[in-house]
C-alpha cells in the first residue's frame, strides 16, 4: 500500500510506501501526475514482489566495483586479473560514476562506439562488453537495477581475422629458423595443435613417451604484466596423440635444455617460464623473416589453424579435429575448419571409386559377363 501527500512547502508531492522489509520509504515529485504513476508502479512491483529498493541503484557503477568482485569468489586468478584490467582502463573511466540505475541501454552502446571510434581492437571491444554485462548483471540479481542494460544493446560484430595457414615446408622452415631451444615448441604447435599458452604451461611430466602423447591440463597467459597460470580455455583436460617424428625431436629436446625446478618443458634462454609478448616479438616475428615466409604473414596462432587443416588433408574427422584441439563441441570446431572440409566428399567419392575399381578388376571378366547376363534377364522379366 502507498500513499500521496503534498510537501510541507506546498512545492511537490511525497509517494510514500512500505516496502517488504516493513520500512518506511518515500520519494519526491513536483507534479501530482508523476507522483499518481509512481505510486501505482510500486503498489504494482509490491503485489507481484518485483518492487526493488530505488535507494540501492543510486550507488556509482564505480562504487559497486568492489562490491561484486568480493561477491565473486569463484573468479579464477585469471579471469579476475582480466576483469580488473578491462574496468581500470576502459570501463570505470568512462561509466564509473554514474549511479546503476541511470545507466541506460543507450549508455552502453555509446560506451561501445567510443571504443571504436579510438580504435581499440574488437576483442577487446567484446571483452569490455562482456564484463559490463557481467557485473551489470548481478546489480540486477541483486536488486539494484530492474532491467540490466546491456541487454539488447547493439555492438558490431568482431572483424574477422583470416586465417593463414601454413604448408608443412614452411612449417619445418620456421622450426629451423628459431633458436634451437624453441624449434620443438614451433613443431608441438604446428603438429599436434596446441595454443601456445597450453604449450608454454606443459611440464615435462605431461609428455608421455611411450604411448606417444601429451596431456593437456593447464595453460599460461599475460594479464597485464602478469604472467599467469590456470586452466585450459575450455577448462576441459584432454590428451593429444603426437607423431612418431615429434616425439623424437621431444626426447631430444629434453636432453638438450633440462627443465629447471619448475619441470616446465618449454622455456626461455633463463629457464623461466615463455612470455607470448616476448615470443612473438623477439623469436616469432624474426624467424619468418629469417625463414623468408611469404606475406601474410602467420601469426603464433596459426600453426593451431595449420594443425587442424593438415589432420584434415589426411583424412581426420571432424570429431577427432574437435579432439585434437579441445572444442567444447563439435559445432565449434565445424564453425571454425568447415571450409576446409568442403574437399572431403569429393575425395571420399574419389576412394570409393578406386574400391569398386579394385574388386572390378579382380574379378575375371566372364564372371562379370554371366552376372551382367542374369542382372538383364532379371530385369526383363520384371
Amino acid at each position: 500500500m502507498a500513499w500521496i501527500r503534498k510537501a510541507r512547502n506546498g512545492r511537490g508531492y511525497h509517494v510514500v510506501w512500505r516496502d517488504p522489509d516493513g520500512r518506511e520509504r518515500s520519494r519526491t515529485f513536483r507534479r501530482k501526475e508523476d507522483a499518481r504513476d509512481a505510486k501505482s508502479q510500486i503498489e504494482t512491483d509490491l503485489a507481484r514482489g518485483a518492487y526493488r529498493d530505488p535507494s540501492l541503484g543510486r550507488m556509482p557503477l564505480s562504487a559497486f566495483w568492489p562490491v561484486f568482485l568480493e561477491a565473486s569468489p569463484h573468479l579464477a586468478p585469471k579471469t579476475r586479473l582480466w576483469y580488473e584490467m578491462m574496468a581500470r582502463r576502459y570501463i570505470l573511466p568512462a561509466l564509473g560514476p554514474k549511479r546503476l540505475a541511470a545507466i541506460t541501454r543507450m549508455d552502453v552502446e555509446a560506451f561501445l562506439s567510443d571504443l571504436r571510434a579510438r580504435e581499440v581492437g574488437s576483442p577487446t571491444i567484446a571483452g569490455a562488453y562482456r564484463v559490463l554485462r557481467t557485473v551489470l548483471g548481478k546489480a540486477e540479481l541483486d536488486g539494484r537495477i530492474v532491467v540490466n542494460p546491456t541487454r539488447g544493446a547493439k555492438m558490431a560484430a568482431p572483424a574477422h581475422t583470416e586465417q593463414r595457414v601454413l604448408s608443412i615446408e614452411e612449417v619445418e622452415r620456421i622450426a629451423e629458423a628459431v633458436p634451437d631451444r624453441y624449434r620443438v615448441l614451433v613443431l608441438v604447435l604446428g603438429y599436434c595443435g596446441l595454443r601456445i599458452g597450453e604449450a608454454a604451461a606443459l611440464r615435462v611430466s605431461d609428455v608421455d613417451f611411450l604411448r606417444r602423447s601429451i596431456a593437456v591440463t593447464r595453460a599460461s597467459s599475460e594479464v597485464g604484466s602478469t604472467l599467469v597460470v590456470g586452466p585450459t580455455k575450455t577448462r576441459r583436460f584432454r590428451v593429444v596423440d603426437v607423431p612418431s617424428s615429434v616425439i623424437t625431436e621431444l626426447s631430444g629436446h629434453v636432453q638438450a635444455f633440462p627443465p629447471g625446478p619448475s619441470g616446465l618443458l618449454f622455456t626461455n634462454r633463463n629457464r623461466d617460464p615463455i612470455r607470448q609478448s616476448n615470443f612473438n616479438r623477439k623469436v616469432w616475428g624474426p624467424a619468418l623473416l629469417r625463414a623468408k615466409i611469404a606475406e601474410p604473414l602467420p601469426r603464433v596462432h596459426d600453426l593451431r589453424h595449420t594443425a587442424a587443416a593438415l589432420s584434415v588433408a589426411v583424412g581426420a574427422h571432424p570429431k577427432e579435429i574437435q579432439s585434437l584441439l579441445g572444442h567444447a563441441s563439435i559445432g565449434m570446431t565445424l564453425d571454425t575448419y568447415g571450409h576446409t572440409f568442403e574437399g572431403a566428399s569429393r575425395r571420399l567419392a574419389e576412394r570409393l571409386d578406386e574400391a569398386r575399381d579394385a574388386v572390378l578388376s579382380a574379378q575375371p571378366a566372364e564372371q562379370m559377363r554371366n552376372g551382367s547376363g542374369t542382372a538383364s534377364r532379371e530385369a526383363g522379366a520384371g
